[in-house]
């Protein structure tokens, strides 16, 4: 198992159990040389308890034994039966010890059996002598007494007595020397697992510290460039966004001015159009006068030629007057002249008019109706100088489209300079992404 691929969350669990498992290991040792301890210092108390009830039996020993004397001397029952009680309290005694040398060694439990039969065997020569008394063979008992047999099972008993409690003593002190080193050892093993595990602990969670600071010091290298490059990116994108701002002012500018000269030359070609309406009407108005003219002059054509009509009667009724019509010849003469020169100058007219009235047709096919040359004139002089500001306007308006044009690949270029920072702040992202990734993976 590796431990780089383990997440923070592992990389603790393992950092604490190990020392927990030290602490356990370290604990289970105290806990089993505390029972050690606890075991000697049982052992102490009960050998300490067999040594007190030991002299407690040597003492009821005696006491059994003085009783008896004194009954032997005195013949007193009370010491009868003080010695019954001495017994009970003896056999009591020695069950006592039984359960108490039974953790003792094998050698002590046969010397308190030897007591227990020691002491049965007194008491068998005791009761013996008490019913001697009993009997009046109060010497007898008495010479029994002080015989050796019963001696010699008190030498014994004393002897088996002094032994126990020797060995005992014996016991004691080993037990007690088993117990302080037991206690030692405990201590020992307390402070070396605690100082064991401390370090062992420290040394762990320090491995792991630098481990895993190790791997975020990585990733907050990783995050700290990609934040820088980020940070240059977007000092760039506010560049660029600051001059495309200002190419948008100015696009804006152009597109105002364009807008106030598209006016000007809708506002021109609506006075154009309104121009050419007025020579149309103005032609149509000069149509209908020529035929008017036509009119006229044909009925001054009529006239001139009724008057030459009538100045020819003039003079063919002069010449029948003879000298009397030469007076009123002369007059019809120069009605006729005049009436010629009126014929003509209607004929004059009647072409002019002709003239006009074809001009005037080719003007209202071309423009519409119109009525008066020198209105045609005027308008078509406004018309040129509307032409020559539209003109003028267009030409304006080729410049501010350049400028359009200009500013629309300004943005262009922004745009693309732009997509190429975001691809890069994708890229610084992703590398962001990555190491929260690699974060994330060792949390």
């Amino acid at each position: 198992m590796n431990f780089n691929n383990l997440k923070l969350k592992q990389r603790i669990l393992w950092g604490y159990s190990v020392p927990l498992f030290l602490t356990i290991a370290a604990t289970s040792v105290v806990i089993f040389n505390a029972n050690k301890v606890e075991k000697q210092s049982q052992a102490t108390d009960k050998g300490w308890t067999l040594v007190r009830d030991t002299d407690r039996l040597e003492l009821l020993l005696h006491a059994r034994q003085a009783n008896i004397r004194a009954y032997l001397l005195s013949q007193n029952p009370e010491y009868s039966t003080r010695y019954t009680e001495s017994v009970k309290n003896y056999n009591a005694m020695v069950k006592s010890l039984e359960k108490t040398v039974s953790f003792s060694t094998p050698e002590q439990t046969v010397r308190l059996e030897r007591l227990k039969l020691l002491g049965q065997q007194v008491s068998q020569i005791n009761f013996k002598l008490i019913n001697l008394v009993k009997t009046g063979k109060r010497d007898e008992a008495i010479k029994q007494f002080s015989q050796s047999q019963l001696l010699s099972l008190i030498d014994e008993a004393l002897t088996v007595f002094k032994a126990l409690n020797d060995t005992e003593d014996q016991l004691q002190v080993q037990r007690e020397k088993e117990a302080d080193l037991a206690m030692k050892s405990l201590n020992m093993v307390a402070i070396a697992g605690v100082l064991a595990t401390t370090v062992f602990a420290i040394l762990i969670g320090l491995w792991i510290a630098n481990k895993i600071t190790e791997k975020i010091n990585q990733s907050i290298a990783v995050v700290v460039s990609s934040s820088s490059e980020i940070a240059a990116t977007t000092e760039q994108h506010e560049r660029s966004a600051n001059q495309q701002a200002a190419a948008v002012n100015q696009t804006s500018t152009t597109m105002d001015e364009l807008n106030a000269s598209s006016q000007q030359a809708a506002e021109q070609a609506e006075s154009s159009t309104l121009g050419a309406r007025a020579i149309a009407d103005q032609v149509v108005r000069l149509s209908e006068q020529t035929k008017q003219i036509n009119l006229i002059t044909n009925l001054v054509g009529e006239i001139a030629n009724q008057t030459n009509m009538l100045a020819l009667n003039a003079a063919v009724e002069a010449a029948r007057a003879g000298e009397h019509g030469k007076g009123f010849a002369v007059v019809a003469s120069e009605i006729r002249k005049l009436a010629d020169q009126s014929k003509k100058s209607t004929e004059k007219i009647n072409n002019l008019v002709a003239d006009i009235q074809n001009l005037t047709d080719a003007s209202i096919v071309d423009v519409g109706d119109g009525q008066r040359v020198e209105s045609i004139v005027t308008a078509v002089n406004n018309i040129v100088t509307n032409s020559q500001r539209i003109s003028l306007t267009a030409k304006q308006q080729a410049v501010a489209v350049q400028q359009v044009v200009a500013a629309m690949n300004y943005l262009s270029e922004g745009a693309v300079q732009t997509a190429s920072g975001i691809s890069q702040t994708k890229v610084g992202i992703q590398r962001l992404n990555q190491a929260a990734q690699d974060i994330q993976a060792v949390v």
